[in-house]
């Protein structure tokens, strides 16, 4: 299995800037989100990107494991799935369309596998 960079960061809150001096009010840069993802839409994890990410790095990897075509339409679909999933923030979806994307690959390599 690769291992991916430590992304812990991409959670942290965002850093704040000073205004001009004539304006001392200091603002956020970006509106921060851990606050709003304290309660999960599912309600079992809170959302994480590095996981996120992690998960769907092995998933991409079992296309090349296998030696299936990535360009095959089934797999851009499922692959479009985990995008739309991933865009969520919610790691119940990234999860199933993971796992359903990892279908798709395996049912592919079987039916190559069965051709050749």
């Amino acid at each position: 299995m690769n291992t991916l960079p430590n992304l812990d960061f991409l959670d942290d809150p965002p850093a704040l800037v000073d205004r001009p001096t004539s304006d001392p009010v200091t603002v956020p840069v970006v509106e921060t989100t851990r606050e709003l993802n304290t309660t999960p839409l599912t309600g079992l994890e809170p959302w994480h990107t590095p996981t996120a990410l992690a998960l769907m790095h092995e998933a991409d990897g079992l296309v090349g494991e296998l030696g299936v075509d990535g360009r095959h339409p089934a797999i851009q679909s499922a692959a479009d799935v985990v995008v739309n999933a991933h865009a969520t923030r919610d790691l119940k979806t990234v999860r199933f369309a993971v796992a359903e994307f990892e279908r798709v690959v395996r049912v592919i390599s079987t039916a190559q596998s069965s051709r050749d």
